[in-house]
């Protein structure tokens, strides 16, 4: 149905050379290349590009809600991990399900969020794969039958120094 799925003990990588979380992606659906790649590593960088090219925490957020299609799922592969390293914790959400906790608790400020677009942006042109991409969206995206139906339930968190 819906949720979090874990694997544990998953190669580095695949045949040819191939990254192991690509090749277990291709399993389930065709992936989709984004303005990072069609697979992306990311690590703690001096000139970072993005606050997750950081060692800094993330604050739940959605990626790519400036595309018209966000990916509807992602991969996350930790290849390198030492007892040296301190933090790496993630923090999953089920959006739709908070959405409609959100609606039940808060209707009226819901029905703004689901009827006021916003504008999403990604404006970067010093980086390997330059991009201006911008989108407007509602927070909450509602089906026929007036219910929670998309993944952009939350507006993104970004550190206001990367684009």
């Amino acid at each position: 149905e819906v949720g979090i799925t874990i694997i544990k003990n998953a190669p580095k990588n695949a045949e040819n050379n191939e990254p192991a979380v690509a090749r277990i992606g291709e399993l389930i659906g065709p992936i989709m290349s984004t303005s990072y790649g069609r697979v992306f590593y990311t690590e703690s960088t001096e000139k970072a590009i993005n606050v997750a090219y950081t060692s800094a925490g993330l604050e739940l957020h959605m990626d790519f809600p400036y595309f018209i299609t966000p990916p509807g799922v992602q991969f996350l592969h930790c290849i390198n991990m030492c007892d040296c390293v301190v933090g790496g914790q993630q923090t999953f959400l089920d959006n739709l399900l908070a959405g409609e906790d959100y609606r039940k608790a808060f209707p009226a400020y819901f029905r703004v969020l689901a009827n006021t677009k916003a504008t999403f942006q990604k404006i970067h042109y010093e980086r390997k794969h330059p991009m201006h991409r911008v989108y407007r969206r509602s927070h909450f995206c509602l089906n026929e039958s007036d219910q929670a139906s998309d993944r952009n339930l939350f507006r993104i968190s970004r550190n206001e120094t990367f684009s």
